[in-house]
């Protein structure tokens, strides 16, 4: 892939394309319409996130702004947590390990191995955590909802710099109205939902927020994946039910010891950070055994990007700089707080397109010995995964993702960025299809 990613800026939006990766993954979180439209998907692993609707549409891009967006946000955050750091581990490791092959230093046989133990390590942790995960999220999103003034400056700025007719902000309030927030809600008889309602309502939301966070934030290493003083278990043992039930009970033993007089009036993080602590996690060598101390940067840069003093301000002035809608979710998932690294959305004429979080994309990474700048690595990592995937799933049909939909078919100046990958990969599919 070229350096600079062959970049061409319309609407303040990068428009070099590319194809859907593999969007059913169970290492991303969907979101559908009632419709069955497929509007949305975030891949907080691998720090990408995905608007597959068209941005023409004003009442599917209302529905998915004001109603389904916050939720991919939060999505996001899930960035420094230990739950979404082991996939990422497991996805860099299998990566490395077919990376070396496709090189030529390490068996394509024990590669391919290797990267469908770990693949399929990532399904079998989705599937245990997909319920809790969306039954957090979809608490904190809708709880946003019940501030009806921020829903009609929404509104506004959907309609705002249109050459639209004047029934545009009606057909915008008709989407928004006809989705039945009772409905997209979980159940109030559901464990982990009926948990949150229950602290929000007795402290406030960012109280159930730390809460919830505490408990996604596994302080341990899911096998295979090793590292010096860190515990390793395996996947069938996370339960996240069962940590939400020690973060409740961390949250009740603060106010006994009166630590937190108030924890509704104590900052969300530092509330974590209590939590964590009460929660009496496992230690390594006398430090405790956070994820967070192994370096993931494709994900710990754009977290650095949103975690300044300022940056809660400084995304909202990006959010409002931007009054095209689809521009407008873009940058929102780059600038909020546990914003993504890249994004991948759709044109009005059917085109995709990807971006890699202008902030950050030049800053550089340390990667193996070596000094890559940020895109290069967000890149690296998408086509990486993908060649995986189809080598796991499609060996004879390896295609370059970057390559796939963008004009000429090319992704790089000369030809494709990753040829000799890809072609190394179609020898390596070939002769290992089952």
């Amino acid at each position: 892939m070229s350096d600079d990613g062959r970049e061409r800026y319309r609407f303040g939006l990068a428009a070099t394309s590319i194809a859907d990766s593999d969007s059913g993954s169970g290492s991303g979180y969907e979101h559908w319409f009632e419709n069955q439209q497929f509007a949305a998907l975030a891949r907080p692993s691998d720090s990408t996130f995905q608007i597959t609707i068209d941005p023409g549409d004003l009442e599917s891009m209302a529905r998915l702004q004001i109603v389904s967006f916050r939720e991919e946000l939060l999505h996001g955050r899930r960035q420094r947590f230990g739950l979404m750091r082991n996939v990422r581990l497991l996805k860099r490791d299998a990566g490395r390990s077919v990376y070396d092959a496709l090189e030529g230093r390490h068996d394509p046989g024990d590669a391919l191995a290797t990267a469908r133990a770990y693949y399929d390590t990532i399904e079998t942790l989705f599937d245990q955590v997909r319920y809790p995960l969306e039954q957090v999220d979809k608490f904190l999103a809708y709880s946003l909802l019940e501030d009806d003034a921020h829903i009609q400056d929404e509104i506004d700025v959907l309609v705002a710099d249109r050459d639209a007719p004047a029934s545009a902000r009606r057909t915008i309030e008709q989407a928004v109205e006809s989705v039945d927030l009772d409905a997209q809600t979980p159940d109030s008889a559901d464990h982990i939902y009926a948990e949150l309602v229950s602290i929000a309502s007795e402290y406030n939301r960012l109280t159930a927020e730390a809460v919830a966070n505490a408990a996604l934030d596994i302080p341990y290493l899911v096998a295979p994946v090793t590292r010096a003083a860190f515990e390793t278990q395996p996947v069938e043992e996370i339960d996240i039910d069962s940590r939400l039930d020690q973060a409740v009970e961390a949250l009740s033993e603060l106010e006994r010891r009166d630590r937190l007089a108030n924890p509704a009036s104590t900052t969300r993080s530092r509330l974590f950070d209590e939590l964590k602590g009460v929660m009496n996690e496992p230690s390594a060598q006398g430090q405790a055994s956070t994820l967070r101390e192994i370096p993931l940067p494709l994900l710990d840069l754009p977290l650095r990007a949103t975690q300044s003093d300022d940056g809660e301000q400084r995304s909202w002035q990006l959010w409002e700089e931007h009054s095209d809608p689809l521009s407008r979710l873009v940058h929102g998932g780059f600038s909020f707080p546990g914003g993504f690294g890249g994004a991948v959305y759709q044109l009005p004429d059917g085109a995709r397109r990807w971006l890699v979080n202008p902030a950050i994309r030049n800053q550089p990474v340390e990667w193996r010995g070596d000094t890559w700048q940020y895109h290069r690595v967000w890149q690296h990592a998408y086509v990486l995964d993908s060649i995986i995937r189809q080598l796991l799933s499609t060996p004879t049909r390896i295609e370059c993702p970057l390559c796939r939909q963008t004009t000429g078919g090319r992704c790089g100046v000369d030809g494709c960025g990753a040829s000799m990958y890809i072609d190394n990969a179609r020898l390596l599919g070939a002769r290992h299809a089952v």
